[in-house]
């Protein structure tokens, strides 16, 4: 747990960063694959972390020292950008100047454009369902079924096991799938009904099953941060505020979903029910993601030039 939320705090300080960078060191039509392959890395680190935390933990008698140890990983890749994003070696040298030169404040991308705000319902509801999962499941299969975390914690690695691989088909995805609306509700949908059917399941590997499917839903996650850059008329520095808007609805439904479902297992002394009632709210993320327009309205494989102006 504490390495996810290592890795989910560290991502979400970088985000207004992120498109901006994209712009400078990447061609448009590579955004969704650098994204994935993104996607993929992260998977990897919080897999090993998710799975060997627990015993990690109890090999070296400190969760100090095995926090530490995972940190160091993501120190590595610190030190990695360091040496290889020198300011003088950016291949777009020109992005950073057309990016400084553009009017008006960003802000009003926040009115302007609408889909930002249902693109992070979604991740919204994503992210409740995760975080609510990796924080009490392992609890509830101590009470139902008597499974020490020394047990359940490798279980919670099948979040990312999938996504490892998975995570490559992102840019496949982006290019064959033209109605955005799937890209939303579909995974929000399949969401909701994973996160239903593992609460009512203590059979480990059905489990696996169930998480490796919430896992893979993410899938569709590295499409969701370049769809700003395709809304019509957009600039560098409004991409980052709708990035940032999705980022930041998404660090609330992290929040959000442990908090929810241990208010309700508190009012109804029933952890189940709790996470039942998350997993159910998280339905509004399939509500904002068929409210979102089923066809891309501009590529930005055919606006590259215009990203910059």
């Amino acid at each position: 747990m504490a390495g996810d939320l290592l890795g989910r705090r560290a991502l979400n300080r970088a985000t207004p960063a992120r498109p901006l960078l994209l712009h400078q060191w990447v061609a448009p039509r590579q955004y969704a694959i650098v994204n994935a392959i993104g996607l993929s890395q992260h998977s990897l680190l919080l897999a090993l972390a998710m799975s060997t935390s627990a015993a990690l933990i109890t090999a070296l008698g400190s969760w100090r020292l095995a926090y530490f140890i995972q940190a160091g990983a993501f120190l590595v890749q610190t030190i990695a950008w360091l040496i290889v994003a020198r300011q003088d070696k950016i291949p777009l040298p020109g992005a950073q100047q057309a990016i400084q030169e553009q009017q008006g404040s960003p802000i009003r991308a926040l009115r302007v454009y609408p889909q930002g705000w249902f693109l992070g319902v979604v991740m919204f509801a994503l992210s409740a369902t995760w975080t609510a999962l990796v924080t009490f499941l392992p609890t509830l299969l101590l009470d139902s079924r008597g499974m020490a975390p020394t047990s359940s914690g490798p279980l919670l690695g099948f979040l990312y096991y999938g996504l490892i691989p998975g995570g490559l088909l992102a840019g496949v995805l982006e290019k064959r799938v033209q109605h955005r609306q799937f890209l939303l509700w579909i995974p929000a949908l399949c969401n909701m009904l994973l996160g239903l059917a593992i609460t009512y399941t203590t059979t480990p590997w059905l489990l696996m099953v169930l998480l490796t499917g919430v896992g893979l839903v993410w899938i569709a996650s590295p499409i969701m941060e370049i769809l700003p850059f395709e809304l019509p008329d957009i600039h560098p520095r409004e991409v980052a505020v709708i990035v940032s808007l999705v980022r930041t609805l998404s660090g609330l439904g992290f929040a959000i979903g442990p908090l929810v479902t241990g208010v309700v297992a508190q009012w109804t002394g029933s952890l189940q029910t709790g996470l039942l009632v998350l997993c159910l709210l998280t339905g509004v993320g399939v509500i904002a993601g068929l409210c979102y327009p089923s066809h891309t309205q501009t590529r930005h494989d055919s606006a590259a030039s215009a990203d910059l102006g």
